[in-house]
């Protein structure tokens, strides 16, 4: 009897450590119960609606199932310039930033918990001047006032073109602070000579006869994560990156309905958008393997030298090493 009870002991403790290993190497559990993880599937997203180039990722994020798709969800808050954008990444109000360099760079400054995770796409920010005012190239700017959002992309692009041309903000060229939804008014009313956004607004006020195109400047969309997300959510992270190429590819094959979505959100015109030229090769690809989220050695070149001239012209205080800035491990 004694013997038995032995053998009956040794076989449950015998089980007991097949089930312990079975769950400890399966995350499902034994019986395909899934086993419960720290880690939140919630990511809270912020973008501008101002652009097309980011709303062509972030409208089939939003409308789609993207990214439920790829286990996560997410909380969307829009903003029509980067400047508060940036503010509420560095409150804590948000754990990924999709915006362009600019005020990325402000961020980047300001706050050592935000790290470059990608790049998500390239598109155009472009000086325009207003119809009738006899402005023909950027040096023409001289003695006149440019309407920009301080604190965006095209502020600093405005900042690079008068400098190339020998111009002094702010001495030769007054720049006034006015938001890209302002800007019809502000030329109609004549407040302003010229302004500067991204193409897509560029264009919608150019088929408007309002304004012509001076210059066009590459400019960079860029994917910003919180260090202390990543750290204690790094599945979902790595989901919302992988959401993103999915993004890009449901853009790629079903241009007309997210061209539906992006006049919805950026309220440019649809015949007009559809007819706004990107630059970004990800927008043409046709599987996930083809989108790269990368920054090429020129990229990240171009890049520094911006922080440098935001340094040198007393843009950012102190500027920075834009390598030491990145953490590309999510995108590969």
């Amino acid at each position: 009897m004694n013997k038995v009870i032995m053998v009956g002991l040794g076989i449950i403790a015998v089980l007991a450590v097949i089930v312990l290993a079975v769950n400890f190497s399966n995350p499902t559990g034994l019986f395909g119960a899934s086993v419960v993880d720290d880690e939140s599937t919630v990511i809270r997203v912020g973008w501008l609606n101002t652009f097309a180039e980011s709303a062509y990722v972030s409208e089939p994020l939003i409308r789609t199932d993207i990214l439920k798709n790829n286990g996560i969800s997410a909380e969307f808050t829009s903003f029509l310039t980067g400047p508060p954008a940036a503010e509420a990444a560095a409150s804590k109000n948000i754990d990924v930033i999709l915006m362009g360099w600019a005020p990325t760079s402000f961020l980047l400054e300001k706050d050592p918990n935000w790290v470059v995770v990608g790049k998500f796409a390239y598109f155009d920010d472009c000086l325009h001047a207003k119809t009738g005012s006899g402005i023909n190239s950027v040096l023409d700017l001289n003695g006149k006032k440019f309407g920009v959002a301080f604190g965006s992309g095209p502020y600093i692009v405005v900042h690079q073109e008068l400098a190339k041309n020998g111009l002094v903000v702010n001495k030769d060229v007054e720049l006034l602070n006015i938001s890209p939804t302002n800007y019809a008014a502000a030329l109609s009313s004549n407040q302003v000579d010229a302004v500067g956004w991204a193409k897509g607004t560029m264009v919608a006020l150019a088929s408007k006869g309002l304004v012509y195109e001076l210059v066009c400047v590459k400019d960079y969309a860029i994917i910003t994560m919180s260090k202390e997300f990543i750290k204690n959510n790094p599945k979902t992270a790595k989901a919302f990156i992988n959401s993103i190429k999915d993004a890009s590819v449901y853009f790629s094959k079903n241009k007309d309905q997210v061209y539906e979505w992006t006049s919805e959100s950026t309220k440019i015109d649809l015949d007009i958008l559809k007819k706004i030229a990107y630059v970004e090769p990800n927008f043409d690809a046709n599987s996930i393997d083809q989108v790269n989220l990368a920054f090429t050695s020129e990229d990240i070149l171009d890049l520094q030298s911006r922080v440098d001239f935001e340094k040198n012209n007393s843009i950012l205080k102190n500027g920075f090493d834009f390598n030491s800035k990145i953490d590309l491990s999510l995108i590969e």
